[in-house]
């Protein structure tokens, strides 16, 4: 078995999904915008204009995968963060999928291939591309499938007229057909949760689903003495704040 790999930008989780295929010794290649150096890092930041950009790509870095076989599209990466950073349009939001589509699909036809690994809304090329050659295709469903989604959405437009975002009906930026024959190619699903994969097996009874859950470092993440006094309980958010992510409550 040899796995190809691809993410748009690269996440700590399409990191770790590499590393663990590295350790398997199942990784045949990782398919990423761009992993930039470390002295590329600091290069960047020499000039000012550049440096939220660069803070940006150097989450980016993953030392345990800096010798991997990797394919990268420096190029077009380079040109979006420029834009910008010179606060410019021109650069398509799903650019970046679509270049790791064309790149996936290109590299799938590689003899030692087996199976492809991609993430939602950036699989569809790669997987059709894969199923001819009679290749397995895993999908990586980071949330809840779009059909459940589109439903709750629907809900909270009901419930709070008041506040929702005009950019938020159900038709927004959402590629209902792509998303709909990515899963319908899916070998196997991907998912982080009992959720998850409740929304799947809602519309896609008899689809085959792993569950793989976010991991966490215990001992790190282990709070030390505190002697709280009593009050309220405070919580933190540390991520994006969207709609699909409940901000409203």
């Amino acid at each position: 078995m040899s796995i190809l790999l691809g993410h748009p930008t690269g996440n700590p989780n399409s990191h770790n999904a590499a590393v663990a295929y590295l350790e398997a010794e199942v990784l045949e290649c990782f398919c990423v915008a761009w992993m930039p150096s470390a002295k590329t890092i600091d290069t960047l930041k020499s000039f000012p204009p550049l440096r939220p950009s660069a803070q940006r790509l150097e989450r980016r870095q993953f030392p345990p995968l800096s010798r991997v076989p990797k394919v990268q599209g420096r190029v077009g990466e380079i040109y979006r963060l420029l834009m910008r950073a010179l606060v410019l349009d021109g650069y398509p939001s799903d650019q970046g999928n679509r270049w790791l589509m064309r790149t996936m699909a290109r590299e799938c036809n590689r003899s030692r291939v087996t199976a492809v690994h991609a993430y939602e809304d950036c699989s569809i090329w790669s997987f059709i591309e894969a199923k001819r050659l009679g290749k397995a295709c895993v999908y990586d469903l980071p949330t809840c499938y779009y059909l459940a989604w589109e439903r709750i959405q629907a809900q909270l437009s009901r419930k709070y007229t008041d506040w929702m975002p005009s950019n938020c009906s159900p038709a927004y930026e959402v590629r209902l057909e792509q998303k709909r024959k990515e899963m319908e190619l899916a070998d196997v699903t991907l998912v982080a949760s009992r959720y998850v994969e409740a929304t799947v097996r809602e519309f896609c009874p008899h689809k085959d689903i792993a569950r793989t859950p976010y991991g966490v470092d215990a001992e790190f993440w282990t709070p030390g003495f505190a002697n709280k006094q009593p009050g309220p309980l405070r919580f933190i958010y540390a991520g994006n704040v969207s709609t699909r992510k409940g901000w409203r409550y």
